[in-house]
């Protein structure tokens, strides 16, 4: 069928079918990526981010821990029971802090990290059980390190996170100006690249 031969409402609905289709095509490809993004988002707040979140804390309670130590070493035996008291519940916080962390940890390495600071812990509480004040300095120094290295990796991963989100609302936005033919944004978008 030529064109000519045709009447200017079938050219019109011609028209019509065809700029549907593209604005279907680019609403389908707008879902998409803004689902992606938001999948990204979600995961890397309850991924990640939390996980640091939960890592600090129960290095903080670790922390607490040590101080308690400190302070339970220059008690007098009245005033120790108390104290002792104090660590256990400080612990259990602990355990569950790390639990939480341990969830939230997608990654391999941040799993081995949890599971090289579990036994550490189970040492450093036996240490101090029997006295071992020499012993307990040098576990404080391989758990803090441990706990460094496993907030480091939640960070990194956090990172990457970011950056796939970025880089899918870039694509979008790059396709979407390739189909629109229009010059590029500037803005917050525009300047999320």
């Amino acid at each position: 069928m030529k064109l000519a031969n045709t009447t200017i409402g079938a050219r019109i609905f011609g028209a019509f079918a065809v700029m549907s289709a593209i604005i279907g095509l680019m609403g389908l490809a707008s879902y998409g990526v803004l689902s992606a993004a938001g999948s990204i988002a979600v995961t890397t707040f309850d991924g990640p981010l939390m996980a640091i979140n939960y890592a600090r804390a129960a290095q903080n309670d670790f922390t607490e821990m040590q101080l308690a130590e400190m302070r339970f070493e220059r008690a007098s035996p009245k005033g120790r029971p108390a104290i002792a008291a104090e660590i256990a519940a400080l612990a259990q916080i602990f355990n569950e802090d790390l639990e939480v962390a341990a969830q939230r940890s997608l990654h391999a390495d941040e799993q081995q990290m949890i599971a090289e600071i579990r036994p550490l812990m189970k040492r450093w509480r036996e240490a101090r059980d029997k006295g071992e004040i020499a012993g307990l300095a040098k576990l404080d120094r391989q758990i803090d390190e441990k706990f460094d290295l496993l907030i480091e990796f939640n960070t990194g991963h956090s990172f990457i996170g970011r950056r796939q989100t970025v880089t899918n609302i870039a694509n979008y936005k790059y396709s979407v100006l390739a189909m629109t033919d229009r010059p590029p944004l500037s803005g917050p978008v525009g300047m999320l690249v």
